[in-house]
């Protein structure tokens, strides 16, 4: 209890970064799937207080403001709000009835002072068009189970947080290998073990950590209907990545948006293409890999003696699960142009800048 009281404090500047990514991305959410439900549900399973003791608000607060802000859908939402500690959850109830945007809404907030365990998942309020954050205080509660529940309906995304030093932590118990198999499988679990025995800072542990779960949730079919996204959270000053906020959507859309949002709290490399990183210095070390010549190199290989407009070039990208911006995929065009290993078949008459492809123009990999 002390160190989560100490936590809400005060907002942590990685906790800051968090919080905007949940509340950024769920008011792009909403304007996604407006014409798609009547009614779009947030769910909120590890609520916390809702403010800091300073009275910066956390991300259930956050989220409420988003509502705010857009005229119309104080009718549309369905909200839900998890939290177990008792003295958190009253903080929590007296935040959200005190804001003014909660008496304009239609159906009034449900909040539950209860546990969310790897059993809770068929008990969730979860419709179509649920957008989930999961930010539990290490990563036990989250399952496959769980993240398989709340993706599983059209229009459903779900943001969650991993700790990454709380896996590395458990490996060494055997009474902790049930958690750790809920979210890894089996197999998973002794890929970890293997690799897991160093340091928990170690860049390898982290790749295999993501890697297994990249595999666990494509062999429970999760990552199959989902695009994957994790984005790595430095403690603040500390030059080591603890957690990973991660993020899973069925639809390219989400996908490109969700990039957009992390990339405006990400650091860049020399090429202008987002590292999906957040740390508190500026002064970051950028990793010595042209991620735009791999981007290039991967595009005339799967395009070689193709024709294709360039906006749908872009959106294939994005489909095909990408981890770069649309105009990251743009910069790669010009490369290759460059190159002569592509060409501009159609411009509409227009003279082209340096550096600009319009969605329009028609190009061919040669």
């Amino acid at each position: 209890m002390s160190n989560t009281r100490d936590f809400f404090k005060k907002q942590a500047e990685h906790s800051r970064a968090k919080t905007e990514i949940v509340a950024e991305y769920f008011a792009a959410w909403m304007q996604i799937l407006k014409g798609s439900c009547d009614v779009l549900s947030y769910l909120d399973l590890f609520s916390g207080p809702g403010k800091y003791v300073d009275g910066t608000p956390s991300t259930p607060i956050r989220v409420l403001d988003e509502i705010q802000k857009v005229p119309g859908f104080q009718s549309r939402i369905r909200l839900a709000f998890y939290e177990n500690n008792a003295e958190f959850f009253a903080e929590l109830e007296n935040n959200i009835h005190q804001h003014p945007v909660t008496n304009q809404l239609q159906f009034v907030p449900e909040l539950k002072c209860e546990e969310i365990t790897h059993q809770s998942a068929p008990n969730l309020p979860i419709d179509d068009c649920t957008f989930t954050f999961i930010d539990p205080w290490g990563y036990k509660e989250v399952t496959l189970d769980l993240l398989s529940a709340v993706v599983d309906n059209f229009g459903n995304d779900c943001l969650f947080y991993l700790s990454i030093t709380g896996i590395h932590r458990n490996l060494k118990f055997p009474n902790q290998e049930q958690h750790l198999t809920r979210l890894f499988g089996s197999d998973g679990l002794r890929t970890l073990k293997e690799h897991g025995s160093g340091d928990p800072n170690e860049k390898h542990f982290h790749q295999v950590v993501i890697e297994e779960l990249s595999r666990s949730l494509c062999n429970t079919g999760i990552a199959k209907r989902n695009y994957f996204v994790p984005f790595a959270v430095e403690a603040d000053h500390r030059h080591q990545v603890q957690h990973y906020l991660c993020f899973l959507t069925k639809h390219p859309t989400g996908f490109r948006k969700m990039k957009d949002v992390m990339a405006k709290h990400s650091h860049f490399d020399a090429d202008g293409f987002p590292l999906f990183h957040w740390t508190g210095d500026t002064q970051i070390t950028i990793p010595f890999e042209s991620k735009l010549k791999q981007t290039a190199e991967k595009l005339a290989e799967k395009y070689r003696g193709r024709r294709i407009q360039v906006g749908k070039l872009v959106d294939e990208c994005h489909q095909n699960g990408y981890m770069c911006l649309s105009k990251n995929v743009k910069c790669a065009l010009e490369l290759l142009l460059e190159s002569e290993r592509l060409e501009i078949i159609r411009d509409f008459g227009r003279r082209r800048r340096k550096g600009t492809f319009s969605d329009k123009l028609v190009v061919k990999f040669t």
